[in-house]
């Protein structure tokens, strides 16, 4: 199985004719061996079928049944077994116009050895569909910290309009990155078939999947300590991914 990697660069050259630019296009197409480590999954097809197995922890995305609710309130659900009601409500977001200016979105866990609710953070808005902050209990992460892009695309904001579409589709292909634990780095991508994504560590390990038909987050059991983050940030980039703001 081979991966293509593409490398877009593009180029200013001085026109003599005065100010105006022609700009090149090269995009160097590098076919390489398939990289990403699946431990024990099947090395021979990269998707997300094969990324996730059986002992991968099942997470279902459930929006409030309110014809007029938020949709950034809602339920996530643990599925324990294959009954149709083998599942456990395991976190709640709740979405409230007070804070800041956007609302605030704050989020619950259940308690095991109490099986009681109890917050555990919130994420602010600045706007009604842009977040600025999370609360990772008393820790404070900007979105922005958790979905960086590796590289910086200000500099594309001058180019001519008919390079855009273009560009739309290489940034599609970039990652959303963010940390956790002691500067541990990962990174979510979009699946090939553009609308699923898959989370993976600086090993390019994978850690978790993301299937918006199904509206399911399955994680590898390894990760359960960063769990809270997985699904915020899960949370996040479809939100904005949805919005048209990966």
């Amino acid at each position: 199985m081979y991966l293509v990697k593409f490398r877009l660069m593009v180029y200013e050259i001085p026109s003599a004719a005065g100010p105006a630019c022609i700009y090149e296009i090269r995009i160097d197409v590098t076919r390489v061996l398939q990289g990403v480590d699946l431990g024990d999954h099947p090395s021979d097809s990269f998707s997300l079928a094969s990324m996730a197995v059986e002992t991968d922890m099942v997470f279902r995305f459930v929006n409030s049944t309110d014809t007029n609710g938020d949709m950034r309130t809602f339920r996530v659900y643990q599925v324990i077994g294959t009954a149709a009601h083998e599942e456990l409500e395991l976190y709640k977001f709740s979405h409230s116009m007070t804070g800041s200016s956007g609302g605030t979105t704050a989020y619950q866990r259940k308690n095991m050895n109490s099986l009681i609710f109890e917050t555990v953070g919130q994420i602010s808005w600045s706007s009604n569909i842009i977040a600025s902050a999370v609360y990772f209990g008393l820790e404070e992460v900007s979105v922005k910290d958790l979905r960086k892009v590796k590289n910086a695309t200000s500099q594309w904001s001058i180019l001519p309009e008919f390079i855009s579409p273009l560009l739309i589709h290489f940034m599609e292909l970039s990652s959303r990155r963010f940390k956790s634990g002691v500067g541990a780095a990962y990174k979510w991508k979009i699946s090939e078939n553009r609308t699923d994504l898959y989370c993976i560590d600086s090993q390019d390990k994978y850690i978790a999947s993301w299937s918006n038909h199904e509206r399911i987050l399955r994680v590898t059991p390894r990760a359960s300590a960063m769990l809270d983050r997985l699904v915020v940030t899960c949370f996040l980039n479809v939100w904005f991914k949805r919005l048209g703001r990966w």
